[in-house]
């Protein structure tokens, strides 16, 4: 759910958030929330900075992620989900990061990244 990630330049340790889901017997029970609060909680006490996610910024906002503006996604999004590329510090200090992030191969895969 969480992948370690990087951007060039940037010392910070940086993550991707995806792909998250709950089968359709489980939803609206908190289970994605938990998994999410948890994952995010891990990072922080493993000393990451940042999280990045492309996702519903409706149900992304309610843990704090907002629109990412500084550090792009590996593939360029189609304009209509560019709104969906957020993150959300961690930290109050580190790096102003910019640049692309850095993925593992897995995340190279342009229909990850298409509507």
């Amino acid at each position: 759910m969480f992948t370690t990630c990087a951007v060039p330049e940037c010392t910070d340790k940086v993550a991707l958030l995806g792909p998250l889901a709950v089968t359709s017997d489980r939803q609206r029970q908190g289970v994605g929330t938990a998994l999410v609060y948890a994952g995010l909680e891990r990072l922080e006490h493993d000393g990451a900075a940042r999280v990045y996610v492309l996702g519903d910024p409706g149900y992304y906002g309610r843990f704090g992620f907002v629109p990412e503006a500084d550090v792009d996604p590996p593939y360029t999004l189609a304009s209509e989900w560019r709104f969906a590329w957020q993150s959300k510090r961690l930290r109050a200090f580190g790096s102003v990061c910019q640049g692309t992030l850095s993925v593992p191969r897995a995340w190279l895969q342009p229909n990850l990244w298409a509507p």
